[in-house]
């Protein structure tokens, strides 16, 4: 039975995943399911948040939730590690195996947080990566020759300059969209980096770089690449990306993706997701909390933002 872990479930993004994962996979030549549901693992920072979006979640068997601080290691390490069927969700950080036991880790980590906005020290991110390092750092420290997990990571196609060599936006426009959500992109641009330190045993990490992301309800269907972005894509199509990444089998074919920028493109060759307007009021928010923090803090006392 495949296993995952979701860091961001409650999210656009971690959601779409946790929705992609529940779909069992079907083999072609039948209409029956092919396999076992997937387990799944899900790190969040409000339960409460989770149930009021799915209260179905808690009671899933094959659904385990992990809530709590993202410095804590026993509850970051218990996400990481697989758990059998159970009949309710169980919070409560499970003790890693004896040392004498290698323990068995999820096959993928899916790191799709994100933050809403560009507010100066956001870090999200980064705790998020230096809590998995540290997690399995720990195990591997007493098993080290344990199989370490595939991490996928939303990262975003503006900080990568070769797959949005062709977006229209032209550098004006990469140059604001860069001001105006510099302490985001500052902060997974810094995870990425503390990442590479650890590249000699973290063998497997995929950075999926989208463009703009669309709460569109209407799947298109979706094609990677490592060449291209849309300006627009649904978090269902990404969120598709991610899963076919975690799914590819063979060495080869999961060498494609290794410590490499993946982008996430509507099937249909020039179609995009819609747009969303309010972005634009996203990028003015980013700018003022840019240059003005001082009064954007103010502004959101008052309410404003």
């Amino acid at each position: 039975m495949p296993a995952y872990a979701i860091f961001g479930a409650t999210g656009l993004c971690g959601g779409a995943i946790l929705s992609q994962l529940l779909s069992p996979p079907h083999d072609p030549s039948t209409t029956q399911a092919s396999g076992p549901p997937n387990c799944i693992n899900l790190y969040i920072r409000s339960t409460a948040k989770l149930a009021s979006q799915n209260p179905a979640l808690l009671s899933m068997p094959n659904i385990h939730i992990f809530s709590g601080a993202i410095t804590s290691l026993d509850t970051i390490t218990s996400c990481l590690l697989t758990h059998p069927p159970s009949s309710s969700s169980d919070t409560t950080p499970t003790t890693p195996a004896p040392a004498s036991t290698p323990p068995i880790l999820v096959n993928t980590i899916f790191l799709a947080l994100g933050a809403n906005e560009n507010l100066p020290g956001t870090r999200i991110n980064q705790d998020a990566v230096h809590a998995i390092v540290a997690a399995l750092t720990s195990l591997k420290f007493t098993h080290p020759d344990m199989r370490i997990p595939n991490l996928i990571i939303l990262s975003s196609g503006t900080l990568n300059p070769h797959i949005t060599r062709g977006v229209g936006t032209g550098p004006l426009g990469h140059a604001l969209l860069m001001r105006a959500l510099n302490h985001i992109y500052a902060d997974s641009a810094r995870a990425e980096e503390f990442l590479r330190l650890h590249r000699s045993w973290l063998t497997d990490v995929t950075f999926m770089t989208p463009g703009g992301l669309s709460d569109d309800d209407v799947a298109q269907g979706h094609r990677l690449s490592f060449d291209e972005v849309a300006p627009f894509v649904s978090y269902k199509d990404l969120a598709a990306g991610f899963v076919e990444v975690a799914r590819a089998e063979g060495e080869g074919e999961r060498e494609m993706f290794r410590w490499r920028g993946v982008s996430v493109m509507p099937r249909k060759d020039g179609a995009s997701a819609k747009m969303e307007w309010r972005n634009g009021m996203t990028i003015v928010r980013g700018l003022v909390w840019n240059y003005a923090p001082v009064v954007a803090g103010g502004l959101k006392w008052l309410g404003v933002f």
